[in-house]
């Protein structure tokens, strides 16, 4: 059988939810008896604790041995690089959000909410949509939100990468506004001493996904950036509203329209950004409302995704 080597990236710059979703297909693997490695590409601010089952790995055009299955999952691998891996005669799969790329590759997935329809002409194969969303075993296991307190209070904030950051001390105005509610804010590239100095305001950086599905599970709402958080928020029930923080996310943000979970389309970029989340929050400020967001996200993600990927590709090699 082929040696699968996957190439990936994490930090704060780009966010951790890349290498959540490999390292979820490589315990798969594993677990089925394949050999894998976990090549990482860390952005130039971040410091990762490599624990053996991750390989520090800048260069993905290298002569890797023939027998070699190559995945590659990347916001920011281009064209070229690709070309280069699949110029070696390697079985190349590359994982895409939402139309970036369409690389000639043996098999390209599109593991994302609303992505069923999406076209791809230059690979051989593809996988698309919501049966293959890719969760953490963390949040896999854990219960689903059945309860919702009447008063909303606890307010979960999920920034994703450091795109964001220029935000930061509007982000802190707009919790301070509402004094009334209790924020939590989860951002990966938050250094161990950000201090808010705000009594309403906890700053978090990162945590196992046992540790965020009990803390998506103690929120009575969350706002996220359109990225995989929303996959796990759906499929444990939780009530979110998804804003862009990039062009890649706007289809996910659209999907949500459609299914009628969000009421308008709320990107980061725009001046209009913090008034349309406090018109979103108004929404869903009954328990009644979160409750019929929940039972209606329950339909959108099984937990037979990353099953399934595995399944296929191991049809390749």
């Amino acid at each position: 059988m082929k040696r699968f080597i996957i190439l990936t990236e994490a930090g704060r710059e780009v966010g951790f939810g890349h290498l959540s979703r490999m390292a979820v297909l490589r315990k798969i693997l594993t677990d089925r008896g394949v050999s894998v490695d976990l090549r990482v590409k860390l952005d130039t601010t971040t410091e990762l604790d490599w624990d053996g089952q991750m390989i520090p790995c800048d260069d993905w055009i290298k002569n890797w041995p023939k027998n070699n299955l190559i995945i590659v999952d990347s916001y920011r691998v281009g064209l070229d690089c690709l070309a280069g891996i699949r110029a070696q005669n390697l079985k190349l799969i590359y994982m895409d959000d939402f139309g970036r790329l369409d690389p000639p590759c043996d098999l390209i997935i599109n593991a994302n909410l609303g992505t069923e329809s999406f076209l791809y002409k230059n690979a051989d194969e593809s996988l698309v949509g919501s049966s293959f969303v890719i969760l953490q075993e963390g949040i896999r296991k854990s219960q689903k939100k059945v309860n919702h307190k009447d008063r909303l209070h606890k307010i979960l904030i999920s920034m994703g990468g450091s795109e964001v950051q220029p935000l930061f001390d509007s982000l802190k105005d707009f919790c301070d506004k509402h004094s009334k509610f209790e924020f939590k804010i989860l951002a990966p590239w938050l250094s161990k001493e950000s201090n808010p100095n705000s009594k309403n305001i906890e700053f978090i950086s990162q945590l196992s996904a046992e540790k965020l599905a009990i803390l998506m599970l103690e929120s009575d709402l969350v706002l996220t950036a359109a990225g995989q958080t929303t996959h796990e928020l759906a499929y444990l029930a939780v009530p979110f509203i998804a804003f862009a923080i990039s062009k890649d996310q706007e289809p996910k943000v659209d999907f949500l329209l459609k299914c009628g979970l969000q009421s308008k389309r709320i990107q980061i970029a725009s001046r209009e950004f913090f008034e349309d989340l406090d018109q979103a929050i108004s929404l869903l400020t009954s328990a009644d409302a979160r409750k019929n967001f929940g039972r209606q996200s329950l339909s959108l993600i099984d937990d037979r995704g990353a099953e399934r990927i595995v399944d296929h590709i191991l049809k390749l090699s």
